[in-house]
């Protein structure tokens, strides 16, 4: 087991939780963090570094989604991952989420383990269509 944290720009995460809520069923202990505009960016990094501290004193390892690479979600989280431990990938979309989301209830799933698929799933979620059609 293994909790999922989606932190992101704008609703971002929070939509991509709907969205894969409609596609996978009701998930629980699973948290949407966002960067607003104009919005105070050590209370917001305080929250997630909050629930991924109780996370941890619990002992259920966290994965941490960013969306951009180096963009302000990513940023803070690499300084927080200077004092608390989680696991962080960056670039999500849908069908990574859902995967990871499919994943973290199994009794013998090992995280660390799981993440290659996971990436894997992100990727081939990328498709121009438009070349498929025509081929």
């Amino acid at each position: 087991m293994y909790k999922v944290i989606v932190f992101t720009h704008g609703e971002l995460g929070k939509g991509l939780l709907n969205s894969a809520r409609m596609v996978s069923g009701p998930v629980d202990d699973v948290e949407s963090f966002s960067i607003l505009p104009g919005a105070d960016t050590d209370a917001v990094l305080a929250a997630v570094e909050k629930s991924v501290n109780q996370s941890e004193e619990a002992g259920i390892p966290v994965l941490l989604f960013t969306d951009l690479f180096f963009g302000t979600p990513f940023n803070l989280l690499v300084a927080l991952s200077q004092r608390a431990k989680f696991t962080h990938i960056t670039g999500v979309n849908l069908p990574m989420l859902i995967e990871a989301l499919s994943y973290r209830r199994e009794a013998d799933s090992d995280l660390q383990e799981l993440i290659p698929g996971f990436l894997e799933v992100g990727k081939n979620g990328i498709v121009n269509c438009s070349e498929l059609a025509q081929g």
